[in-house]
């Protein structure tokens, strides 16, 4: 990947190149490519900006071939956001793979969701492809191998231990492994709830709804719950069927009595 900021008089916008080589690219890969890539852009986007929208658009200008290169070109799309801002946007990016590429701590701006889309993209060089780069005119950071391994240090998972998770049950997936996440209101996050097929209708039948999950937690070093192996569904009253705060002291004072 090759970094090219536009900075000629007229110019509206930042570009980005993503290079790739190798010996059997096919299709779905650089499409995978591409599609990491464009989370990455997003999330550090959100976090750079602390908005929960995109202030940078970002179009594909150019493709040309020989190792393939793809470039984005970035247009500010928000009124507090000029060309400057998407230009240390990019640098970064930039800074933070260069980090990753040397020890597993996590750079400034870089989510989880961000440094796990970047580990994919780095899994890319075991698929065919040699060479994934990113950088300027005058400076060119490779990702390598090490940027998957440093990461998966960082969030993946360390221990576990069985346990619950209490959320909504958000976003159903029931193609190969399936699959569904848990919004956990309490500490605003999606847990991976990962189930075999033969609960996969009684996960579609719980979509949308509040519920209790059992299982097997994975977490992080740090206490962080990364995802569950799910033994058990059960749904919960909604957040409208909850008794509010006066009628929870009427039954205590009725229990009371």
């Amino acid at each position: 990947m090759a970094l090219n900021p536009k900075r000629q008089h007229g110019e509206t916008n930042v570009t980005i190149t993503i290079t790739v080589d190798g010996d059997e690219i096919s299709i779905e890969d650089f499409s995978d490519v591409q599609r990491y890539f464009s989370i990455i852009l997003e999330e550090i986007d959100k976090e750079s900006f602390r908005s929960d929208k995109r202030s940078v658009k970002w179009n594909i200008s150019s493709v040309s071939n020989g190792s393939v290169n793809l470039t984005f070109s970035g247009v500010p799309i928000s009124p507090n956001v000029d060309l400057k801002s998407v230009s240390d946007l990019v640098e970064n990016i930039q800074s933070g793979i260069s980090v990753l590429a040397e020890k597993a701590q996590r750079p400034r701006f870089f989510s989880d969701r961000a440094l796990k889309q970047l580990e994919s993209l780095a899994n890319k060089l075991n698929h065919g492809m040699q060479v994934l780069k990113l950088g300027s005119e005058t400076h060119v950071v490779s990702i390598t191998k090490d940027i998957a391994r440093n990461v998966d240090e960082i969030i993946g998972p360390r221990f576990e231990s069985y346990g619950s998770i209490e959320g909504c049950l958000d976003g159903a997936n029931i193609h190969k492994d399936p699959y569904f996440h848990v919004y956990t209101s309490l500490n605003d996050r999606l847990i991976r709830c990962n189930v075999d097929k033969g609960m996969t209708q009684r996960m579609l039948d719980c979509l949308g709804q509040r519920v209790y999950v059992y299982g097997l937690i994975q977490s992080r070093n740090d206490g962080e719950r990364v995802s569950i192996l799910v033994q058990e569904i059960e749904t919960l009253p909604s957040e409208n069927e909850l008794p509010t705060i006066q009628e929870m002291i009427g039954i205590l004072a009725e229990d009371h009595d």
